[in-house]
């Protein structure tokens, strides 16, 4: 009987080559909403999505538009993760454990580890882009 793997580890060796490396992209600004097992608490929300246009603004007011500039490079709009992410803490019913990017989603399910890529982490606003 077929079984999903939890990650790649799991894979069973039925290639004639191991496998030795998997490629992923994803588009930046999406947010997945995950529990500690990696399962979705929502659907995920796109780049494009405006859900949180209340949440941008309030973030701007909060900080300032200049001030947000500074530290991330970036303008403070609704289709950054920061301003999804309050959107969700304010809307689900359960808590997740992590916020990730889709990238790092996918890239959790397979290898069964998270981790975020520096261009990620500046995108988001968790790494001042003066550190990369």
């Amino acid at each position: 009987r077929h079984r999903n793997p939890r990650h790649v580890g799991e894979v069973p060796a039925r290639a004639y080559w191991p496998i030795t490396h998997i490629g992923l992209s994803a588009q930046v600004e999406g947010v997945v909403a995950v529990y500690a097992d990696l399962r979705p608490v929502h659907p995920a929300i796109i780049w494009m999505d405006r859900r949180a246009t209340a949440e941008a603004s309030a973030l701007s007011d909060y900080l300032g538009e200049d001030k947000v500039f500074r530290i991330t490079g970036l303008n403070c709009d609704a289709s950054h993760a920061a301003p999804k992410i309050m959107w969700l803490r304010q809307n689900l019913d359960q808590e997740p454990r992590w916020y990730l990017p889709v990238g790092s989603f996918i890239a959790a399910r397979l290898a069964g580890e998270i981790a975020q890529d520096p261009t990620q982490a500046s995108s988001w606003r968790v790494l001042g882009s003066a550190a990369r």
